[in-house]
């Protein structure tokens, strides 16, 4: 069984999601009718303004260092923490039950998910066989220059602690103008509507020791050309930038009503073209289903990771202020 953990804000709000009634409903379908759980842990007390998730895979760390107040986006400060009260979290896991494997959901940039996910992985990897994967939230420049160094600092290395990642990224909504907190739902919902609908086995086969972004749409079924939807989702729902990186491949699935698409041989070779990378297209047909359900798996975007790094490089070295402000602009 796929089980979850959320870490630090963002992460906490992904698992609380998915706890929701109708996301656990679809998500029990995918598992074969077993029960879907997450734990969400986090150094804030906004932890316990969760909706969903039961109290008891609630786990607030850091009381007497933070007193609740998060770390305000120290990492070595959350790393600290969970550090010296993992034993808090894992006893949450093993209400659990039976675990297969875990993702693992974090904001990139703040104290807690940046500085507690490397330190969960690793006592995870002591106590469970299964595989670790983890989804993470790259942050927004409206979040704060600070958000952006840590990423170049430490998220290497939070990528590197799973088996496999799946990046989106903030700034590409809030580029849009969309505003930070509505941007940020878009993204968990991204998430939730991805694994709701298509096997957790596939995803995690796919992501196995690659950074990966996902898409997700859901549409009414009609007759229509498979390059219609490919282009909506290329153009509204794909959350990492795409000039940035290089695509190794584009597994695109399809679910529901899938006799109602036409030229797949056609929006194939739009997608390779587009985007120079291998597609695979792999089709459900649910006759009779009133929706579709679209979503892509975008292997091979690591190299959006490296104007984190650049960033902090800049920093390091101390070049002057005025440099470092352009160079912000140019990379952000």
């Amino acid at each position: 069984m796929l089980s979850f953990i959320g870490i630090g804000g963002a992460g906490c709000a992904a698992v609380d999601t998915m706890h929701a009634s109708d996301a656990l409903s679809s998500l029990l379908s995918v598992l074969s009718h077993r029960e879907a759980k997450g734990v969400a842990c986090d150094t804030s007390e906004t932890l316990l303004s969760l909706k969903h998730i039961p109290q008891e895979f609630r786990v607030l760390l850091g009381r007497s260092r933070v007193k609740g107040h998060g770390t305000g986006g120290d990492v070595e400060l959350g790393r600290r923490i969970f550090e010296e009260e993992i034993e808090l979290l894992l006893r949450a896991v093993r209400g659990l039950g039976r675990v297969s494997a875990f993702m693992l959901f974090a904001g990139l940039g703040g104290g807690t998910g940046t500085g507690g996910t490397p330190v969960v992985a690793e006592r995870l990897r002591k106590v469970y066989p299964g595989k670790l994967f983890g989804a993470f939230v790259l942050p927004s420049r409206s979040e704060g220059m600070h958000y952006l160094r840590n990423v170049g600092r430490y998220g290497r290395g939070v990528l590197d602690s799973v088996d496999g990642s799946i990046l989106l990224d903030l700034g590409v909504l809030t580029a849009r103008g969309e505003e930070l907190r509505r941007a940020q739902r878009e993204l968990t919902a991204t998430l939730r509507g991805f694994l709701s609908a298509f096997s957790h086995v596939h995803l995690m086969r796919e992501i196995k020791d690659r950074v990966a972004s996902v898409a997700y749409l859901r549409l009414r079924a009609e007759r229509m050309p498979l390059r219609d939807v490919v282009f909506r989702m290329l153009r509204d729902r794909v959350f990492i930038d795409l000039e940035a990186v290089e695509p190794e491949k584009v597994c695109l699935l399809l679910t529901g009503e899938a006799r109602s698409l036409y030229g797949e041989s056609f929006a194939r070779k739009w997608l390779t073209d587009r985007l120079g990378a291998e597609v695979e297209v792999h089709m459900r047909d649910v006759p009779g289903s009133k929706y579709l359900s679209a979503g892509m798996i975008i292997t091979g975007v690591e190299r959006v990771m490296e104007r984190y790094v650049l960033r902090d490089e800049v920093r390091r070295r101390g070049m002057p202020e005025e440099l470092r402000s352009l160079l912000e602009d140019i990379r952000f």
